[in-house]
């Protein structure tokens, strides 16, 4: 009974009745971990009066000011302006500034560098400057294949101990269901050495 409880929470199991010709079947979770190789990371920054504090409301510089001031300073530490290019999707981020504000991006394969803008912005307090957004966009899987088998076989392996402790015996697979594809190659936040991701499917099998 132990093995069971355990394997139970480990395992998304259900054990149905297929009416046509009344075979049990056992439908379990497997799952590979593999390394994503990062493409890109990407920095959004945004420039508004709003961001700028500590002086009365009349004495704020305007948005020329700021984005002047912005890239003088990032130039003093190696962020050219050309690098940057301005966003037209302000209102992604509720960021309705009209005129009165901008939303920047910069692209770059270095995580050094990925890292390096975002501490100047935060800890050297850019007035008027403020990060949206951080992201890290990954290549394609260049083994899908590979990563696929290894899941499934991390599956069967799973759904034959499963099958043991219930006293029977694992058939053929009757059917897969992989919900990765849509979201492998989506941006995802940045966090530091999150490279190595899991890949999951659930598979379906026939007990004996």
């Amino acid at each position: 009974m132990k093995t069971i409880r355990m394997t139970v929470m480990m395992l998304v199991i259900s054990l149905t009745s297929l009416a046509q010709d009344n075979e049990a079947v056992i439908e379990v979770q497997g799952g590979t971990e593999f390394r994503r190789e990062v493409e890109k990371y990407q920095v959004e920054v945004s420039i508004f009066p709003g961001n700028y504090y500590g002086v009365d409301e009349y004495d704020k510089p305007t948005l020329e000011d700021l984005k002047q001031a912005f890239f003088v300073r990032l130039n003093e530490h190696g962020f050219a302006e050309g690098r940057f290019r301005e966003s037209k999707n302000t209102k992604n981020y509720g960021l309705d500034y009209g005129e009165q504000g901008a939303v920047y991006v910069f692209d770059t394969e270095a995580e050094s560098e990925f890292v390096g803008l975002i501490r100047l912005v935060n800890t050297r307090r850019l007035k008027g400057a403020q990060i949206v957004s951080r992201k890290v966009f990954y290549q394609s899987l260049a083994n899908p294949d590979t990563i696929i088998a290894e899941a499934l076989e991390d599956a069967r392996k799973n759904a034959a101990a499963v099958a043991k402790a219930m006293g029977k015996r694992l058939g053929e697979v009757v059917s897969v269901a992989d919900f990765n594809q849509a979201t492998l190659e989506r941006p995802g936040s940045y966090y530091a050495e999150e490279e190595r991701a899991k890949y999951y499917l659930v598979a379906k099998f026939n007990l004996k």
